[in-house]
């Protein structure tokens, strides 16, 4: 018997990601800083950064700051929502 693959509401997970990066202000929030808040696998929060970047959601703001394990990522800031 073979197990059924769980549906993921990427939706509600984009929602999420952008509220916490969103509630970071202007000092914006890592990769790693989602994964810490919302306690997020890296590939989850990774993969709903991307969609909000390519949607305009999000974006670089061109700073970087180094994670737990010492290595630099990118700062993100919420984009304006008008």
């Amino acid at each position: 018997m073979t197990k059924k693959a769980e549906y993921i509401d990427t939706s509600r997970l984009r929602s999420i990601v952008r509220a916490c990066i969103a509630s970071q202000g202007a000092h914006g929030a890592t990769c790693d800083d989602v994964e810490q808040m919302e306690g997020m696998l890296h590939q989850t929060a990774s993969a709903r950064i991307r969609e909000l970047f390519l949607r305009g959601a999000i974006h670089n703001s061109n700073r970087h700051r180094d994670t737990r394990s010492g290595r630099p990522a990118i700062v993100w800031v919420a984009a304006r929502v008008h």
